[in-house]
């Protein structure tokens, strides 16, 4: 379901993004249910997410924050009356907890 998805998006930003160096990535995900990122945004006045950058991330060895920066392009926002940057959660399910349970 999203683990393909996940691991394609992950895999477009890793350096040696060859089916064989996924592998590996594909049983990291594997044991883990949840990825959480927060991401620092600004609002334009669209409402459209600009200059995201990953504030955090766990687990940080997955590649989630850069799934998540190429999945807020989406991302529609409301702006703080201040002007300040908003904070995004973002929570990727890789539809493994399931089969851990």
């Amino acid at each position: 379901m999203i683990l393909p998805l996940l691991l394609t998006a992950i895999t477009a930003f890793s350096p040696a993004s060859s089916a064989q160096s996924a592998r590996p990535l594909s049983i990291a995900v594997a044991q883990n249910c949840v990825l959480t990122v927060v991401l620092q945004c600004e609002v334009g006045a669209d409402g459209a997410a600009k200059a995201c950058k990953v504030a955090s991330e766990d687990p940080n060895s997955l590649g989630a924050g850069q799934a998540a920066l190429a999945m807020s392009a989406a991302f529609h926002l409301t702006a703080r009356e201040d002007g300040q940057p908003v904070y995004v959660p973002v929570r990727i399910n890789t539809g493994q907890c399931a089969a851990q349970h």
